[in-house]
């Protein structure tokens, strides 16, 4: 069943697999967003290569978001 699964992934070819390959992706941009506040350098290619390989429109709106504004905009905006 777990290599069903893992084929399935790689492949890309069925909404789940496309939606979690976008998650592991939008994950990775988020990661390098935190990076970036806190001051690292050299994130830009990291931030483009999994900007670029997002497919949903609804992955690519969350970035958008991630892009446009601070790593804990959410965290403040629920404890108010």
């Amino acid at each position: 069943m777990i290599t069903r699964a893992v084929a399935e992934y790689e492949a890309g070819e069925t909404p789940e697999a496309r939606c979690a390959r976008d998650a592991d992706r939008l994950d990775c941009l988020l990661q390098a967003r935190e990076y970036e506040e806190q001051g690292r350098r050299n994130v830009q290619p990291w931030i483009e290569t999994s900007l670029a390989g997002l497919v949903t429109a609804s992955a690519q709106r969350v970035a958008l978001e991630a892009l446009t504004q601070g790593t804990l905009v959410w965290l403040e905006r629920t404890s108010r």
